[in-house]
């Protein structure tokens, strides 16, 4: 009876660490995934994307 005690503390403790182990990973992934998306979105808020005309240049290599 001893041993299989000892196995279920040995499988009680793997799972502890094994859920630690996820939720650590998720917390990390989800936190580069926030700070990416305020990056971005600061980004986007200061300086606008603007478009693009085409040169003089641009229009005649296109035209011939």
């Amino acid at each position: 009876m001893n041993s299989i005690q000892t196995l279920y503390d040995a499988l009680l403790a793997f799972g502890v660490v094994a859920g630690l182990a996820v939720t650590c990973t998720l917390a990390i992934v989800a936190a580069g995934a926030l700070y990416r998306r305020r990056e971005l979105h600061a980004i986007r808020a200061i300086s606008p994307a603007q478009q693009p005309s085409p040169s003089d240049d641009s229009r005649v290599l296109v035209l011939h």
